[in-house]
């Protein structure tokens, strides 16, 4: 996923919302799918697991660091739901990029933790 806009860059915490996919009990992102399971409660680093920069949807030129891309609304969250999927309030840190994404405002971090599961 991309932003389509980006509106700030600088360097937060915050709580937001992501979905994840489910699989016998474990949870994977929907964009790496089963190659790796995400761990509950854990900081988990976005190194290693996406490309080494994103680019802006609207720009071929303009690039963002890349990160986990993370929803600041559960409205925005649910989006992305579909069968097999669910949504999960994480906590983020260490904000790279900040923008648009499907006219969601969504952050681009470097960490995230899973808090729990959003009904």
């Amino acid at each position: 996923m991309c932003l389509s806009k980006q509106t700030r860059i600088y360097h937060r915490r915050g709580v937001g919302y992501k979905v994840f996919i489910v699989s016998e009990g474990l949870l994977y992102t929907p964009f790496q799918g089963k190659r790796k399971m995400i761990p509950i409660g854990k900081w988990i680093a976005a190194s290693g697991w996406s490309y080494s920069r994103a680019r802006l949807w609207d720009d071929q030129y303009t690039t963002y660091p890349p990160g986990w891309h993370i929803s600041l609304t559960k409205i925005g969250a649910r989006k992305y739901l579909d069968k097999g999927k669910i949504i999960y309030k994480v906590e983020y840190k260490d904000t790279v990029a900040e923008g648009l994404q499907n006219r969601n405002l969504t952050v681009v971090t470097r960490w995230m933790k899973i808090l729990e599961k959003v009904e």
